[in-house]
């Protein structure tokens, strides 16, 4: 499966557009990927900074907007995780929603960018 990566003001129109409402919380997985590889995969749109937040604890990151078989998800890279080089991948509720963008990040991950 594709992942189209969107800039963060076309995300947020995406879900301002969607007219489906989704029952459930929102799910995330994790995995560690370091920074450079994560920019040299994601070359079409730069991440968004977010210098430190309380939401964002226990530091500053970096974040990508992706959508992967209609199913929108955010690509976290936290800099000051206990784990290093630590990713959280956040996307809508729904065990579609789970296998297609766990499926999608997996290929993903599994192709070189060099």
């Amino acid at each position: 499966m594709q992942i189209q990566w969107l800039s963060k003001e076309q995300f947020w129109k995406l879900v301002a557009s969607c007219q489906e409402v989704q029952k459930g919380q929102d799910a995330e997985f994790y995995f560690q990927m370091p920074l450079y590889d994560i920019r040299a995969r994601i070359r079409s749109v730069p991440p968004e900074f977010t210098p430190i937040d309380e939401a964002d604890f226990p530091g500053p990151v970096e974040r990508w907007y992706g959508v992967a078989d209609g199913h929108r998800f955010v690509l976290t890279y936290h800099y000051c995780s206990p784990v290093s080089h630590s990713v959280v991948v956040q996307h809508g509720p729904g065990a579609s929603a789970a296998v297609s963008v766990k499926v999608s990040i997996e290929e993903w991950k599994s192709r070189s960018p060099y």
